[in-house]
């Protein structure tokens, strides 16, 4: 899977088609609907704003560190820096917008995320939808990685999005990019797709 993140001047995600999370991997019919988009602001850092299609959302918790995950929740997974590095970053966000952010190289060992520029986390709800918006400062991915990664033309980031509700009336597990599993694992960085940077 392969989506074009387009490089911005201006704090604005680009006037552009979403993109759908279209795969089902553990259920019948990928629902509720679920789509994101995201650019990069040079200089600056990622926009991404995932939104889904659903009237009362699950939104049971209310602090970072939740697990948000058991609530109906919109996730993002990235490697920011596949060059150089296998640690990613999960985005975990509910209709409160409290959050689980972590970084690691896999399901187990992951830490809190810890930087001195934090990313901004957002979320609204509308009697049809609710979105998760997210800022993340390229200084807090400078940090994490270790080094000044220049975000460039042609760069390519590795990730997949994730719409899930583990404890919700009716539990569900969507994805952007195919995951393969016996049971539900966004924890697949083998699995992700594709981010690549266009002007």
């Amino acid at each position: 899977m392969l989506y074009e993140l387009k490089m911005r001047d201006a704090f604005q995600l680009p006037k552009q088609e979403t993109e759908p999370l279209t795969f089902a991997p553990w259920g019948d019919k990928a629902e509720p609907r679920a789509l994101f988009q995201g650019c990069y602001v040079r200089d600056h850092g990622f926009l991404f704003d995932l939104v889904a299609y659903e009237r009362d959302p699950l939104a049971r918790f209310t602090k970072p560190g939740d697990p948000v995950y058991k609530d109906s929740c919109l996730e993002l997974f990235c490697n920011f820096d596949p060059r150089e590095s296998d640690l990613y970053i999960n985005f975990e966000v509910n209709a409160n917008g409290a959050y689980l952010i972590c970084t690691g190289s896999g399901r187990e060992n992951r830490s809190p995320l810890a930087t001195r520029v934090f990313p901004t986390v957002r979320a609204a709800k509308t009697d049809d939808f609710w979105d998760v918006a997210l800022y993340i400062p390229r200084e807090t991915l400078w940090e994490v990685y270790g080094r000044e990664i220049e975000f460039t033309e042609g760069y390519e980031l590795r990730a997949n999005v994730y719409k899930c509700g583990d404890e919700t009336a009716c539990p569900h597990w969507l994805t952007w990019s195919p995951v393969k599993s016996e049971k539900p694992d966004f924890h697949r960085p083998e699995q992700f797709g594709t981010f690549r940077l266009v002007l």
